[in-house]
């Protein structure tokens, strides 16, 4: 196995690495995402280039490929920046268990920014691996929202979930 290097994906250069991770993530596990596969798959490079700008985009790199990825949006709202949410989250299958995601996890709070003391996330309720992986985080549940995705047809609910992150200096 290769080493595996964990950072912030930016640019042009890195977003071939984010459109390739993305849209294997809406393949794979179409159910664990609000986003599918055909809202994405057609839109242009220039919006993945975009993608990268309007976040934390982290990913864990093994043989120049991304096999894990994560997403933090932080709020824009000056009443609101305390707050991030943790979205667009994916481990190739055979990352899993292996401490990649809890590696990558300490990347995104790495790059956050220094005002970010909450990040805030949904989990489709059913998806106990990744329930049970936030859970090991430290995140809480805070609520859940029924009817939160129509996929297939059928209704999901989501956990909310919650993480308090030490103020840092930034």
């Amino acid at each position: 196995m290769a080493s595996i290097e964990y950072r912030r994906l930016k640019g042009e250069s890195d977003a071939h690495l984010w459109r390739k991770i993305r849209l294997e993530a809406l393949r794979v596990s179409p159910d664990d995402f609000l986003t599918q596969y055909a809202d994405v798959v057609d839109r242009p490079f220039e919006s993945f280039v975009s993608n990268l700008e309007n976040g934390v985009t982290c990913a864990a790199i093994a043989d120049g490929e991304a096999v894990a990825v994560m997403v933090l949006i932080p709020e824009t709202l000056s009443a609101a920046a305390h707050r991030a949410s943790l979205v667009a989250v994916y481990v190739r299958p055979d990352q899993r268990g292996t401490g990649v995601a809890k590696a990558l996890f300490k990347t995104i709070l790495d790059e956050a920014p220094a005002e970010v003391t909450q990040i805030e996330l949904y989990v489709r309720e059913g998806n106990a691996r990744a329930e049970a992986f936030y859970s090991r985080l430290g995140f809480v549940e805070y609520g859940r929202l029924p009817d939160a995705a129509r996929v297939g047809g059928e209704s999901q609910t989501d956990i909310l979930m919650r993480l308090k992150v030490p103020l840092r200096e930034g």
